[in-house]
């Protein structure tokens, strides 16, 4: 017959028990953490997003020049390919191709009433509409 030692099921069960406390601690501090964290951040998201962005006259011109601006090396590259700027498609949107054909093109962007403009090819982006 074998004898048992002496404590053997109770230090076999305290490695188990262990593990076992400080999974749940790390499990309870996640919970805590993403409630707290997770909590701020949608009171943060609302109060920005509740609010009315107004952006000044110098950025809305600078937005709607990069908005032109990426639509002209658009266009470039639809020519490059196709051989005309007429029916040029991947404009990016807040652009209207006003007017495309086989060598020139005009294009424009508006942002919080500010019009920026761009003929080309080879042209500068201006203020005004085509």
């Amino acid at each position: 017959m074998v004898a048992a030692r002496s404590g053997e099921g109770y230090r076999d069960g305290v490695p188990k028990l262990s593990t076992l406390l400080v999974i749940a601690a790390l499990v309870v501090g996640g919970v805590v953490a993403w409630d707290h964290f997770g909590r701020n951040a949608r009171i943060a998201t609302q109060t920005v997003i509740g609010q009315p962005v107004e952006l000044t006259s110098d950025a809305a011109v600078q937005a709607a020049s990069a908005n032109v601006s990426t639509a002209a090396v658009s266009l470039e590259a639809y020519r490059a390919a196709n051989g005309t700027y007429s029916g040029a498609t991947g404009i990016p949107a807040g652009v209207r191709v006003v007017e495309a054909d086989d060598s020139t093109y005009c294009i424009e962007s508006t942002v919080h009433g500010e019009t920026v403009s761009d003929r080309g090819p080879n042209g500068r982006v201006v203020a005004g509409g085509c």
